[in-house]
């Protein structure tokens, strides 16, 4: 007499499938990470659940602006980044996404994916030359929704040096949701502060003129040929801009100085 036992034999798993579960589990810890924001009581917190929630997204990278659209400049009111001024280079698409729509707002799931290839290519953005020395491969912008025209908007740059990573998160339709989330709840914890972080104080004159040279590749002797001055004054009005601005190098001076328009 012989005796069948059925047995069940299981499909190997997806392969896609897999990669999306490991992304969505991903997206979850990161979201986990927003919780400190419902109770932020200062910039640190907010800056320190943004770093948190960047970290479990894998990302290299990562900067959380505040920008005022009421202004043509769009200036910063208030920035955190893990590397001063890593993201100056993408100013020009941050403002074209968060420019006031003719119709007013933003919509909450628009945002920017940006490629940098590991070799320089023909048609590529010129600035994108100091994100391939950061080891940048790929990222993405994502404001937040702004509830009124011409408000303040918050908006996450994220950047990746996993170029496989992030296409997998660029062929998932919720990643820029997830992210889109994070910029407005960072931008209602800052909204909440009782005394937000204010624009840095202004620049003098000369400062000014000074971190503008810089921002076309001038070098500080550079600098003081043109304006007829000795090369450490140039230093010493840099240095006071760095105060001001509260970066510690050319770049993220730069950088802030654009930003907040005063340059």
């Amino acid at each position: 007499m012989f005796t069948f036992t059925q047995v069940m034999i299981n499909p190997a798993p997806d392969a896609s499938l897999e990669a999306d579960a490991a992304l969505h589990r991903q997206e979850l810890k990161a979201l986990a990470a927003l919780r400190p924001l419902g109770d932020a009581a200062g910039a640190v917190d907010i800056a320190d659940a943004l770093r948190n929630f960047a970290s479990a997204l894998g990302a290299l990278h990562h900067a959380f602006l505040v920008v005022d659209r009421s202004a043509d400049n769009l200036p910063a009111l208030w920035l955190c980044d893990d590397l001063g001024g890593w993201w100056k280079d993408l100013i020009p698409p941050l403002h074209d996404l968060l420019a006031p729509h003719p119709l007013g707002g933003v919509t909450p799931l628009s945002h920017t994916w940006f490629c940098v290839r590991p070799d320089r290519r023909d048609n590529e953005p010129a600035n994108y030359a100091s994100l391939r020395k950061l080891g940048v491969r790929r990222g993405l912008l994502v404001p937040s929704e702004a509830r009124r025209p011409c408000e303040v908007a918050g908006c996450i740059l994220l950047a990746f040096a996993d170029n496989v990573a992030s296409q997998t998160a660029r062929k998932n339709e919720h990643f820029p949701a997830c992210i889109a989330h994070a910029a407005s709840l960072a931008l209602d914890a800052y909204r909440r502060l009782p005394h937000p972080p204010s624009r840095k104080s202004p620049l003098s004159a000369r400062e000014s003129e000074c971190l503008r040279w810089a921002s076309i590749g001038k070098t500080s002797w550079e600098t003081a040929c043109i304006l007829g001055v000795s090369e450490r004054t140039v230093n010493f009005h840099l240095g006071n801009a760095f105060l001001k601005l509260n970066v510690t190098n050319k770049q993220a001076a730069v950088a802030q100085a654009i930003l907040q328009g005063l340059i």
